[in-house]
């Protein structure tokens, strides 16, 4: 019985929604899912973790990213592409300049040493059709430094696809 206990992984993770409140202080209802790995090491070294969120009726991608121990950054309007399987680029940009600090990419305690970045980017109507219909297989993201870029498993991109999902119910 004992053996069974360790076999068994203690948690499973699973796109859900983490929080889905109306924040009382502004009136506006706050919807997101909770943040999933959708790149792992690439050549660049460049790993990402999402979640969507919604506020009111605007919805956000929301990507914190570490590009292999570098200190980078992304400009307000600075490009994030996602090549999706059906072949159509999307095309969504940085709300804000964002700059990476220690820990500043990490979800966890893995990666929280390293440097990162949190960045939004607003989803529209189109935006939010596309990765529901088809999941992304490759994303580049444009820095203060060039570009980056990594693929993404089939397993990852789908998690990007039933986020969307998610918060559209």
């Amino acid at each position: 019985m004992l053996i069974l206990l360790f076999a068994i992984p203690l948690s499973l993770p699973a796109q859900t929604i983490s929080e889905n409140k109306k924040d009382e202080f502004t009136g506006q209802h706050i919807k997101r899912t909770t943040y999933e790995r959708f790149t792992s090491a690439s050549k660049q070294r460049l790993w990402g973790n999402a979640r969507i969120s919604q506020i009111d009726s605007l919805i956000y991608l929301e990507i914190k990213l570490q590009l292999g121990g570098n200190i980078f950054g992304v400009s307000k309007g600075g490009k994030v592409m996602f090549k999706l399987k059906n072949g159509t680029i999307l095309e969504v940009t940085s709300l804000s300049d964002e700059l990476s600090t220690i820990g500043g990419g990490a979800v966890d305690m893995l990666g929280s040493k390293n440097p990162g970045l949190h960045m939004q980017c607003l989803l529209t109507d189109t935006a939010i059709t596309l990765l529901k219909s088809s999941v992304p297989t490759k994303m580049r993201v444009y820095t203060t430094d060039g570009y980056a870029e990594a693929d993404i498993k089939e397993s990852f991109g789908e998690k990007i696809s039933k986020m969307v999902t998610l918060i559209k119910e």
